[in-house]
């Protein structure tokens, strides 16, 4: 079975995408594990709405089928 975002067109998880994760947290897919991806998490700041990524502790994983895929994005690393 393969891991598929919540999305109306059921797009199938690659390392890369960019979702929006449970607790409205918003990563990069770094890993697939069968169902499940793992999101390192990403932030923007408030005062220089430069966008990064955050420490280690906010790598998570998550059911794909909770994860909403997001279109690409330019980021501001």
């Amino acid at each position: 079975m393969e891991a598929v975002y919540s999305n109306k067109t059921k797009i199938v998880a690659r390392v890369g995408d960019v979702v929006m994760a449970p607790g409205n947290i918003r990563g990069i897919v770094i890993a697939l594990e069968g169902t499940f991806v793992k999101v390192l998490a990403i932030g923007t700041s408030k005062d220089t709405g430069n966008t990064g990524v955050l420490p280690e502790r906010y790598v998570h994983s998550f059911p794909a089928s909770d994860c909403h895929y997001l279109d690409k994005q330019t980021l501001n690393l």
